[in-house]
């Protein structure tokens, strides 16, 4: 190798090794490399500062709308005490949020769009240094008419929360509700987990494209399930009638009664059907093209039909 060649690699290596080092020390003086694309125009990383609001208290209200398109997790929780409020910090790439209750219904909102410039490998997905959130706190036992949320990425979580009428939808992020009750529960998941526990919904509708779905003590009337890809798994403390489809993934369903009251409809083409030993026998198939079905004429008029195109189904008494 040329002496000049070899000076000029080792001249360009102590320079790359200098700009490591010191983009180390920038990391750990709390800096932030690279650059954003925003509505505000191109930003440093640096630059760019949270909305931030303390725990705010805030008018009563009946019905809840949230509509939020940056990234921030969500949270429903009850408050300690009669009084109603809320606490956020949000992305400052995104526009100010806003927030206030208008009649009997709370609008907070966060719109706007950010693209990132990613640089030197490292992952800079979330430019924020302080994971954005936004905590909505209600008077326990309080009973909401309407709520409905959209979240464009981030988790949500319900907890100790009554309503009438939930209709939530997530685009990337998972959902979770504990000890919760409504009329009709409708959500609608893009890509992410849904986790429930002691939740009761007379009316549930569930689509979940691409996400696993764990419903434990759950009581409802009637639910309805369409997965695209995703296991499906529900212990059902009272259930009247059950329709699920699934593209791709296994559906587990534990019914509270023997299984002789309900009518079932099960089929799958690339599965297997798992029943407990003392299930009807009803119209049972396993054909050479590996679908199986299962039929039979229950006592009742509790119905369940199930239908999976790649994944197994599982029926078990709780």
């Amino acid at each position: 190798m040329k002496k000049t060649t070899k000076r000029i690699l080792l001249f360009s290596c102590s320079l790359m090794a200098a700009g490591l080092l010191f983009t180390g020390i920038g990391f750990a003086a709390g800096g932030r490399p690279g650059i954003s694309w925003t509505q505000k125009g191109i930003v440093s990383v640096s630059s760019q500062t949270e909305y931030r609001l303390e725990k705010t208290k805030i008018d009563s209200f009946k019905n809840v709308q949230i509509d939020i398109n940056s990234m921030a997790d969500l949270r429903i929780l009850p408050s300690d005490d009669k009084n109603y409020y809320i606490e956020y910090i949000l992305d400052g790439d995104y526009n100010e949020p806003s927030y206030e209750v208008k009649g009997d219904t709370l609008y907070f909102n966060q719109d706007g769009s950010s693209i990132s410039f990613i640089n030197f490998g490292f992952d800079f997905s979330n430019m924020s240094n302080t994971k954005s959130y936004c905590n909505l706190y209600v008077p326990e036992n309080t009973v909401l008419g309407t709520l409905t949320v959209y979240n464009d990425a981030g988790n949500f979580s319900v907890s100790s929360t009554s309503a009438d009428t939930a209709d939530i939808t997530l685009d990337y992020g998972d959902l979770n509700i504990e000890d919760s009750s409504f009329k009709n529960l409708t959500v609608d998941m893009d890509a992410g987990d849904v986790v429930t526990k002691s939740v009761h919904a007379e009316v549930l509708s569930l689509i979940n494209a691409f996400g696993d779905s764990t419903l434990k003590d759950f009581s409802g009337k009637e639910a309805s399930v369409e997965i695209d890809s995703g296991d499906f798994y529900m212990e059902a403390n009272t259930l009247d009638s059950f329709n699920g489809e699934n593209d791709f993934g296994d559906m587990t369903l534990l019914l509270p009664e023997a299984l002789k009251i309900y009518t079932f409809d099960l089929n799958t083409d690339f599965g297997s059907i798992r029943l407990p030993e003392d299930a009807p026998k009803g119209y049972y198939s396993e054909d050479e093209v590996m679908e199986e079905y299962y039929k039979t004429d229950g006592e009742t008029n509790k119905t369940i039909h199930i239908i999976v195109d790649s994944g197994d189904i599982e029926i078990k008494n709780l």
